[in-house]
This record gives C-alpha cells, structure tokens and sequence, in this order.
C-alpha cells in the first residue's frame, strides 16, 4: 500500500516531502537542544530577590535590578542556554552598590537572538553613564553591539568572552576570565585581541572558571574552580564600581 502511494507521486512531490520530513526533524532536534538549558540555583536566586537593599522588577526585554543609585546603569547579555535569573545574584551585588542594572532575558536564552535587546533599555530609561556587559556567548554579542554603538557606553565588561568586532577607543575596555575556565576558546580570544582598543585591562581571576561569573549550577566540560562563585563575582564588582 505504501510502495503504491509512493509510486503514484509525481517527482516533484516527493521532493516536497522529503524535504518537509527533513525540515521537521531539524525543528524538532532544535526544539530539544534549546529546551535543554542552565537553570538558576534557586538559593542563591532567592537571596538575591530578597535582598531589601535592591529592588528587582520583570520590565520588558529582561529585568531591571533597581539600587541606590541613580546616575549609572548596567547592561548585561547572559550566556548560552543559562537562564537569565542565573544572573540575578551576580547583579545584585553590583546594583547594591550604586549601578542599577538591565538583565536582558534572550529568546531561548540565546544572545544571537537578541542581539539589540540593550535599545529597549538605553532608549527608555535615563541615566548619565552606561556600561556594558556580557558573559561568555552574551559577552560577543555585547562586544559587537557596543562596536556599533560606539557613543553608547562608557565602560564594556565581557567576561570569559571577546568581541569579534573592532572595539572603539573611547570605550574603557575589561577582558576578564578565571584561570581555570575550560570552555573559553583560548585560540580565538588571542586572535581578538586585535579588536581590543588601546585601552583595553586584562584581568585573570586566579582559581576562577567559565561558570561561576554567574549562578546556575555549573557547566560540565569546565575546570573545576578553586575559588567561591562570591569570591569570583567580587573581583569582577570591585573592577565595575571603580571609577
């Protein structure tokens, strides 16, 4: 009955349906791979939510971690298939201290689908100074927005990451990563440095990873850290507040 049907379609058709069969397991095994992602630890997650020093709002395009201060703000592109909240301890820290901060919660929690989700904050909200940031996956697409909006921001973070677009010199530039990341792409962060500005400070964090920039559990291809997430999170705040 099958071999019948087969045979009575023309070869156009069968073209079409291969083709509609093959485009459906691509969407279902990207479907898969995107609904498998980092979580938040839910600990630290509710320290950070419960902090009295900071107040934590869903806005759209993310969520904006509202502080004492009032003249600087942060925006900050998570990493591949983490959960933004994962972020969420790491941001508060900065916020408590004088930066309110802009948590951008990509689609499928992948920058490369949001790549312009800093305009909704920056266009919005009014503040004197903006400083950018991003981890790992975050921290390219960051780098390279902030190479096409070379007046947007006075300071760029990336962490374990680099940008793939020639950074502008009037931006005050920090590479940070921990000793022990084993996810950083080593070949091509030395190939980028030829983006850096003149400017740019290079800060590796002794014992630090690829993961504990943010809260969600860890990444088993890492180097295992020899350091706090606190204590790896603290080195990066210190640097942010520094004027």
């Amino acid at each position: 009955m099958k071999n019948s049907f087969w045979k009575k379609l023309n070869t156009g058709w069968k073209i079409l349906l291969i083709a509609g069969i093959v485009v459906g397991i691509f969407i279902l095994i990207a479907l898969i791979y995107l609904a498998d992602y980092h979580h938040a630890e839910e600990d630290a997650l509710k320290e950070a939510l419960s902090n009295p020093a900071v107040e934590v709002k869903e806005i759209d395009g993310g969520y904006f971690f509202d502080g004492p201060g009032d003249g600087t703000a942060l925006v900050f592109y998570q990493g591949a298939k983490v959960e933004a909240l994962g972020y969420a301890p790491f941001l508060t820290k900065i916020s408590e201290r004088g930066i309110d901060c802009f948590l951008a919660d990509m689609p499928f929690n992948i920058a490369f689908f949001g790549t312009d989700l800093a305009d909704k904050f920056v266009n919005n909200y009014q503040y004197d100074e903006w400083i950018g940031m991003g981890h790992s996956m975050g921290g390219l697409v960051m780098g390279n927005y902030a190479a096409a909006h070379p007046d947007q921001f006075s300071k760029l973070f990336l962490l374990a990451s680099y940008p793939t677009e020639k950074i502008d010199e009037g931006i005050l530039f920090y590479s940070i990563y921990g000793s022990n990341d084993e996810c950083l792409n080593r070949d091509n962060y030395e190939k980028c440095k030829a983006k850096w500005p003149p400017n740019a400070k290079e800060l590796v964090i002794k014992g630090g990873n690829h993961s504990q920039f943010g809260n969600y559990g860890g990444q088993s291809v890492d180097g295992v850290a020899e350091i706090s997430a606190d204590e790896q999170q603290a080195v990066v705040v210190e640097n942010v507040i520094r004027k």
